[in-house]
């Protein structure tokens, strides 16, 4: 019965920290996948375009974006401004990844995020479950063996966490 009783107590923990459990196979999986879809030398050119293509696939769903990264460039998606952008963004991404297994780095990297972002005038919380769901179409395009249930359980709660500070929809 204590047994019982602990395994729901972590359950409940898990479930109230983050809505989800990214167990350590999970994290295993999406650190290896990420790994080996960017393995390549030209790994920065692969980021840059892939960042840029789901961002303009973002601004295509919700033009109200287009105001907001107007300072990046966004009308000129191949310009050198816009490609910093877009790898930044997919920078940011890659550190998530490899803080996985250290939640202490992984609670301040998400906090130094959700604090960035809470400053973006016009990006809400919607926006940011669209770019979630624009990044699992793309890796499961991009990835041979994608484990979406992994990803899924790794990545809702950051993406929640990262975006908690924003308004849920534009005004």
């Amino acid at each position: 019965m204590l047994r019982i009783l602990c395994l729901l107590g972590l359950v409940a923990l898990c479930a109230a920290k983050y809505d989800h459990c990214c167990s350590a196979a999970d994290r295993r999986a999406v650190q290896q996948e990420w790994h080996d879809l960017w393995e390549d030398v030209e790994s920065a050119r692969l980021k840059i375009g892939f960042g840029r293509l789901a961002l303009t696939k973002l601004v295509e769903k919700h033009p109200e974006l287009k105001e907001p990264l107007k300072v990046v460039d966004i009308d000129h998606p191949d310009s050198g401004k816009f490609s910093v952008y877009s790898l930044r963004v997919l920078l940011a991404f890659d550190n998530v990844i490899t803080l996985l297994d250290d939640p202490e780095a992984l609670e301040a990297a998400l906090e130094t995020l959700a604090e960035r972002w809470s400053h973006r005038e016009g990006v809400t919380f919607e926006h940011f479950k669209d770019f979630g769901e624009l990044l699992n179409e793309g890796l499961s395009h991009l990835i041979d063996n994608y484990d979406p249930m992994a990803w899924k359980a790794c990545f809702s709660g950051i993406f929640k966490k990262v975006a908690s500070r924003l308004p849920t929809h534009s005004t």
